[in-house]
């Protein structure tokens, strides 16, 4: 038998080369001990997985993180995939913003639903287009039916379980995006991020809007949640941005509402407020969270044009909070915690000779 790295990269190649390739007998690569040894690592006896497959009384398996990734590495290499298969959601901002050139209108909305996502019939009917043996769908069908079953979806399951119905989920995503794409007119920009979708086009409103219908009807058609926002030539929400499409570009925005909800843990009635129930951590402790979480603001809206305001806004708030935070562990008044750490506009506290902790971090 060939080595298990060689049969997937004839698998991959072969999903490369011809896009509608359709695979028959996958079933019989769990006879391979290879496998279990090279691709799961697994320290068991493989000659007791391979007389499971070969009596198909694999029920006690289905749960088994080595019979889960092995399944795994099949799909990704007659898919295509190379490993990456969650993209982060500033990879689709940066393609809006490097690569969408005069756009005067924009599409976005919702085009499906998480709890439907892993919906059986849906799976197999993706996986039927591509994949022609039914000793390996019906393999597939029991471990999608075990997994969702024990965990549902949700960060409880193991890292196989969870790589497993990524895989599955990106299946389902990249035909719909070839559908998708399809009956898009040429020049239209489109990318997607999990269920949210954004569409750009330089066109009359008639045309944007001939495009919205055709998409609604294709949603329609798939069954799918159908759009929440609407076709418009000043703005749609995406991925927490208000996007504006104005004179050929597009404008990312903090809009006021977004930025408020992201005060809401650390201020009341107009002011800056102490998190009490952080007051168990150390001091050290506090400091890095309040720290971590500023950067993380920054990072979040990064591509906004407005950042440095709303980020001004933003610490305004978010370090008077960590200062009455801090005020209430030691038992001090905000003006000390100013008077003693506050240097320039840094908060810093020693932890020993040489070692320091500061806000923001440095």
């Amino acid at each position: 038998m060939q080595e298990a790295k060689t049969v997937l990269y004839i698998l991959k190649q072969k999903s490369t080369a011809y896009g509608e390739y359709r695979f028959q007998r996958v079933y019989r690569n769990y006879f391979n001990p290879s496998f279990y040894e090279d691709l799961a690592h697994s320290s068991l006896d493989s000659q007791e997985y391979i007389a499971c497959f070969q009596s198909e009384r694999y029920a006690n398996c289905l749960h088994d993180d080595v019979i889960i990734t092995i399944t795994t590495k099949l799909l990704e290499a007659m898919y295509g995939f190379d490993g990456s298969i969650k993209p982060q959601s500033h990879q689709a901002l940066s393609e809006v913003r490097e690569h969408w050139p005069q756009i005067n209108w924009l599409i976005a909305g919702t085009i499906g639903h998480a709890d439907r996502e892993l919906e059986i019939p849906t799976i197999l009917a993706r996986l039927r287009q591509r994949i022609d043996d039914g000793r390996f769908l019906e393999l597939i069908q029991r471990m999608l039916k075990a997994t969702l079953f024990a965990h549902g979806n949700n960060n409880q399951a193991s890292k196989a379980v969870q790589h497993f119905q990524a895989v599955l989920r990106t299946i389902l995503w990249q035909s719909v995006d070839q559908s998708i794409v399809s009956i898009l007119q040429p020049k239209v920009c489109y990318v997607r991020h999990g269920s949210q979708v954004l569409i750009g086009l330089h066109s009359p409103a008639a045309q944007a809007l001939q495009v919205k219908a055709k998409l609604g009807e294709y949603v329609r058609e798939m069954e799918m949640q159908p759009f929440e926002e609407g076709c418009r030539a000043q703005s749609v929400s995406f991925l927490g941005y208000d996007l504006y499409a104005k004179n050929g570009k597009i404008r990312f925005q903090i809009a006021q509402k977004r930025l408020y909800q992201q005060l809401r843990p650390f201020r009341k009635q107009g002011k800056a407020s102490s998190r009490t129930a952080w007051l168990h951590w150390s001091v050290e402790a506090i400091i890095r969270a309040y720290a971590n979480e500023l950067d993380q603001f920054a990072q979040r809206y990064r591509f906004a044009d407005n950042l440095n305001s709303q980020l001004r806004t933003y610490r305004y708030y978010h370090q008077a909070s960590l200062i009455k935070t801090i005020a209430h562990k030691m038992r001090i008044s905000a003006s000390q915690v100013r008077r003693n750490y506050l240097r320039a506009g840094l908060l810093v506290i020693e932890l020993s000779k040489g070692s320091y902790v500061t806000y923001p971090k440095t």
